[in-house]
C-alpha cells in the first residue's frame, strides 16, 4: 500500500509553513508517496487582524484547486513530521531528483500568475532585509530571542556590499533594487538611491510576490527569504543559515 502524507497543521510564519508544504511535497515525490495538502489555518504576522489574511493566502498560492485536499477521512493518511521531512531533504538537497520535484513544484505555484510583476524592463533586484518586527518583540525573554536578535541584526553594510558586488557584475544591464523590509523607514536612509525603491511595512504577499518574482534575489537569514529564493527562478545571493543553499546559489 502506497503511504499518504500531509504537512502538518502549523501556526508559524507564512515562510516556515510554506517551506513545509514545499519539501513534504517534496519528500512524497522523492519516496513515491502520495501528497494531500493541507490548506492553512493560523499564520503570524497578521498586524492588522485582517479577516481575509489565510483566505488571501490561499487565493495567492492557488494550491486547493491542484492539489488532493487533505481531511480525516483519507484512510492511512498521517501528518509527515518536519523533523523527519527536513532531515531527509537536507541530506538530498544537492540530488538531481530534489532539483527536478522542485521544479515541479514551481509549475503549480506559477499556475495563473503574472509573472511580470514589476511590470517593467529592468532588471529587478530584490533585497530581503530582516529587521525587528511585532512578533519579534513579543518573544523577548523566550529561547526564540537570541536567535531572532542575531538573524536581525546584520549589518547595512553586509547588504550594501552584495548591492554593489551586483552593480558592479552587471554593469551593463538597467538595474533597479527594491529593498523589502520593515520598521522605521529613518533606518532606511542609507539604502536611498535612484535606482533603488523602498518598501518598508508593505503587505506581505505583494513582499512575497517581489521576492519571488524578481530577477536578482538577495536573502536574508530568514525562512521568507529562504521559501522565495527556492521559488524564485532568478540568481540567487544567499546569506547562509538553518538550511543548506542550492548547487546554483551564489553564497555570500
Amino acid at each position: 500500500m502506497v503511504k499518504k502524507y500531509t504537512n502538518p497543521v502549523r501556526t508559524d510564519g507564512f515562510g516556515a509553513q510554506l517551506q513545509n508544504i514545499i519539501w513534504t511535497y517534496i519528500f512524497c515525490r522523492m519516496n513515491n508517496y502520495e501528497y494531500y495538502y493541507q490548506p492553512f489555518s493560523n499564520v503570524e504576522h497578521n498586524y492588522d487582524n485582517d479577516i481575509n489574511f489565510v483566505k488571501n493566502i490561499e487565493g495567492f498560492l492557488n494550491f486547493k484547486e491542484q492539489f488532493n485536499l487533505s481531511n480525516n477521512n483519507i484512510k492511512g493518511l498521517s501528518s509527515l513530521d518536519t523533523r523527519t521531512c527536513y532531515d531527509y531533504i537536507e541530506r538530498n538537497i544537492l540530488s538531481h531528483n530534489y532539483e527536478k520535484y522542485l521544479n515541479e513544484f514551481k509549475e503549480y505555484f506559477y499556475k495563473n500568475k503574472e509573472l511580470n510583476y514589476f511590470n517593467n524592463y529592468y532588471t529587478n533586484v530584490a533585497v530581503h532585509i530582516r529587521r525587528l518586527n511585532k512578533h519579534d518583540i513579543s518573544t523577548v525573554g523566550t529561547n526564540e530571542d537570541v536567535d531572532i536578535a542575531i538573524r536581525t541584526n546584520t549589518a547595512d553594510d553586509y547588504y550594501l556590499n552584495v548591492i554593489n558586488n551586483i552593480k558592479d557584475k552587471y554593469y551593463y544591464k538597467d538595474l533597479i533594487f527594491h529593498i523589502y523590509s520593515q520598521g522605521d523607514l529613518e533606518n532606511f536612509k542609507i539604502y536611498e538611491n535612484p535606482d533603488t525603491i523602498l518598501h518598508i511595512n508593505e503587505n506581505m504577499l505583494d513582499t512575497f510576490k517581489g521576492m519571488v518574482f524578481s530577477d536578482i534575489l538577495v536573502t536574508s537569514p530568514s525562512s521568507f527569504s529562504y521559501t522565495a529564493a527556492l521559488l524564485n527562478n532568478g540568481e540567487i545571493y544567499y546569506k547562509p543559515f538553518w538550511h543548506p543553499p542550492m548547487n546554483n546559489w551564489i553564497i555570500c
